[in-house]
């Protein structure tokens, strides 16, 4: 389980009005965010043939050919050596629109 780490108030905070609240701890007298942003996760591991009756609901051809997932004839899903699937073709509405579906698939935190 990750935990995030704790935030200590320094000498120039504890002396700011809102140093007990949320924005007093993550914003400097401008008002900029301080707390840099992280990598989002993707919980899930939804699995091609599940993906594919997706696509077919949507309304897109899809189709395996070889173990990759070519859908319209535009777009090609597959899974990398490494577990990660990997989406490829032209960027067009098409691939946009199962770009969206794929993400849909997973938790994105």
């Amino acid at each position: 389980m990750v935990t995030a780490p704790k935030i200590r108030a320094g000498p120039s905070q504890a002396l700011h009005p809102s140093a007990g609240t949320r924005q007093g701890r993550d914003r400097d007298a401008r008002g900029d965010s301080k707390i840099p942003g992280h990598q989002s996760v993707f919980i899930n591991e939804p699995r091609l043939s599940d993906f594919k009756q997706v696509l077919l609901r949507e309304g897109i051809q899809a189709e395996f050919v070889g173990g990759v997932l070519v859908c319209n004839n535009l777009v090609a899903v597959r899974r990398t050596e490494a577990g990660r699937i990997c989406l490829e073709g032209l960027q067009c509405e098409d691939y946009y629109k199962i770009r969206e579906l794929l993400y849909q698939q997973y938790a994105v935190v």
